[in-house]
């Protein structure tokens, strides 16, 4: 009785540790999918300007900087 008692403890705590660890991973996924369309568009254009071409047209880049 006393081993089946924890034998349903333990297969309640594995349960609900495997399930917050799914939740906590699909979170994460998405809170990294959202941060790399945020900062893709930013780093496509800084290496644009670094080479001087267009990463997404091959165009070459005007460089029209007066200070």
């Amino acid at each position: 009785m006393l081993i089946q008692i924890v034998v349903i403890w333990l297969i309640l705590l594995l349960s609900i540790f495997l399930i917050g660890y799914a939740l906590g991973r699909r979170k994460g996924i998405m809170e990294g999918i959202n941060k790399g369309l945020s900062i893709a568009p930013l780093d496509i254009r800084k290496k644009s300007l670094e080479l001087g071409v267009c990463q997404i047209c091959e165009q070459k880049v005007e460089r029209d900087i007066k200070l």
